[in-house]
């Protein structure tokens, strides 16, 4: 498997994670079209914090790794973590989480960190296989669309030592 920055090229396949069914619920984007998307990819390009994770040349799975600064520059958030529904249940979810996890490593982070929808087992239960653990909850976290609803998440984190 092959992480990398996203690129311009990958617009489409970064639409299509982030909008897929299943995955939209628990990402930061509400549903969109392509042409509302467009400004949000590129501002998330100019970051450099956008990743896919490619396995045989082909996008898997895309992600944003964002290190912190200054007193918490040990630590890197992880958010927008999702993968292809036809590549789920194969265990590659798991294999993208290890190799974020040793890049951080690489790079002298000392802490990696996420948020998770309380009502998402799936990626609690990947998480948790990681060795990534529960630090508390947040409330009234996010809404999503103008549903008015508010949902808690979970932090999430896991140390590098």
């Amino acid at each position: 498997m092959v992480h990398r920055l996203a690129n311009i090229g990958d617009f489409d396949v970064v639409y299509d994670l982030y909008m897929d069914d299943d995955a939209n619920p628990y990402l930061t984007y509400d549903r969109m079209g392509r042409e509302d998307f467009d400004p949000i990819f590129h501002s998330l390009l100019k970051t450099q914090t956008l990743y896919v994770a490619e396995l045989n040349a082909a996008v898997i799975g895309t992600y944003r790794l964002v290190p912190k600064t200054h007193r918490q520059r040990h630590t890197a958030y992880l958010g927008g973590f999702s993968i292809r529904k036809s590549m789920k249940g194969k265990g590659l979810g798991a294999e993208m989480l290890y190799d974020i996890k040793q890049a951080c490593i690489v790079k002298g982070m000392k802490r990696l960190e996420l948020t998770v929808d309380i009502n998402n087992p799936p990626a609690l239960a990947l998480y948790k296989k990681i060795g990534f653990e529960y630090e508390g909850t947040l409330r009234k976290s996010y809404t999503v669309g103008e549903s008015g609803k508010f949902y808690d998440e979970y932090l999430m984190a896991l140390i590098l030592d």
